[in-house]
């Protein structure tokens, strides 16, 4: 696997620094990019199969599995391309040294093919070791809930990096944005977006999903966790809410500034904390769209649907969703956009559905009906007989919006 050594790059600054070098919420403007200099990005548009080899690929599913059934998931009549979410702890193993390979191979293979690469790197749970070793004192130590089919639901220790730190331990307890944290991230970002640029394949990139600051993957905007002793050890007030609201407004400028010819998607879900009496037995998350609304309209101020580079991607897409007046909150929000003349795309559930015409109806038609400029489809919904084709009137509802 090629390693890549490129020198740290410094993070583009805004609000005022404290003494810890991190950042005060105080003042902070939501986006402060100038996005008048780089043209508007295509809309990203059409079906693209969601691939995570890069989480999992001791489990050999994703494109392995594809390659031993003789698949190959860019040849998919029908499909615009692939979305691929890859882990900062693999892209970066030791501080400074970069491994693109996997991510630059699968940009040469969109290209060939004439297809379109998404791109989501994922950290929250999976920051490197050398960044929490060095920073153990950011860390939040939580429980997750894995179901097993041999021995049922179990607890599993998790961790993520906070989104915020003490100003000045022992001096001044108030909490400001962890500036060490989004500096490191900025700067894998940064090195990244440089290499994709410099190897000409930029244009094979879709859109880049907006990540970074905390909750679960910090892929989505939620943060929740499963069991509810855990949750309200967290407390998840309204400064650390204020301040996780201001991380992902510098991380949406540091992904403009990073990629300004590349569309941008948030992953918006209405998953929230946990309800009392929430266990491993019987998780219970609560549902709020409150705070994921803020944060997109925060990350999204200022822009037009003639401008639009930040387009809200709603999850899940599954058989709970209604439109209209009786609509699911998280439908609602995507319908205020919508209807404000923005676009947005839809991400189906991680289910494995009985037959095509099952994933037609809980998913593409669905999605398709909602007004989403494209959808995401899980590999473990494609890999079996009878999926080999994504039918022809799909594929025409989305060239109808290019």
């Amino acid at each position: 696997m090629r390693s890549l050594r490129i020198a740290p790059v410094a993070l583009l600054c805004f609000g005022a620094l404290s003494v810890s070098g991190c950042r005060s919420v105080t003042g902070l403007s939501p986006v402060a990019a100038d996005r008048s200099t780089p043209p508007v990005p295509a809309t990203p548009s059409g079906i693209l199969f969601v691939d995570n080899t890069h989480n999992h690929p001791e489990t050999g599913e994703g494109i392995p599995f594809a390659k031993q059934k003789g698949l190959d998931l860019f040849a998919y009549d029908g499909m615009a391309g692939i979305i691929e979410y890859v882990q900062w702890c693999n892209l970066e193993p030791e501080e400074g040294a970069y491994h693109f390979s996997g991510v630059l191979a699968l940009l040469r293979q969109a290209q060939e093919k004439g297809k379109k690469l998404a791109l989501g790197v994922i950290c929250g749970r999976h920051v490197p070791a050398w960044y929490i070793q060095r920073h153990s004192d950011q860390v939040f130590r939580y429980r997750v809930v894995q179901r097993r089919e041999d021995i049922g639901s179990i607890e599993k220790d998790a961790h993520v990096v906070l989104p915020w730190v003490k100003a000045n331990p022992g001096v001044d307890e108030s909490l400001v944005l962890n500036g060490t944290y989004f500096s490191a991230f900025s700067t894998l970002m940064r090195a990244l977006s440089a290499e994709v640029e410099a190897q000409g394949l930029t244009e094979s990139l879709m859109y880049v999903a907006i990540t970074g600051p905390g909750g679960g993957n910090a892929l989505e905007v939620q943060w929740s966790m499963p069991l509810y002793d855990d949750w309200q050890r967290f407390d998840f007030d309204a400064t650390k809410q204020e301040l996780w609201i201001a991380g992902w407004v510098r991380c949406a400028n540091e992904f403009r500034e990073c990629f300004p010819r590349t569309a941008l998607a948030l992953a918006v879900t209405d998953q929230y904390g946990c309800r009392l009496g929430s266990t491993k037995d019987k998780v219970m998350h609560a549902r709020n769209t409150a705070l994921s609304g803020r944060v997109l309209d925060a990350v999204m101020d200022g822009e037009t649907p003639e401008t639009q580079r930040v387009y809200p991607m709603g999850l899940w897409l599954s058989h709970w969703n209604r439109w209209g007046e009786d609509a699911h909150p998280l439908c609602r929000l995507l319908q205020d956009k919508r209807e404000a003349g923005f676009r947005f795309g839809l991400q189906g559930h991680l289910i494995r559905h009985r037959d095509l015409a099952a994933l037609e109806k809980d998913t593409i038609d669905k999605g398709v009906e909602a007004g989403a400029t494209w959808i995401e489809i899980w590999h473990k919904d494609i890999f079996k007989d009878g999926f080999e084709r994504i039918p022809p009137k799909c594929e025409r509802h989305f060239r109808e919006r290019e």
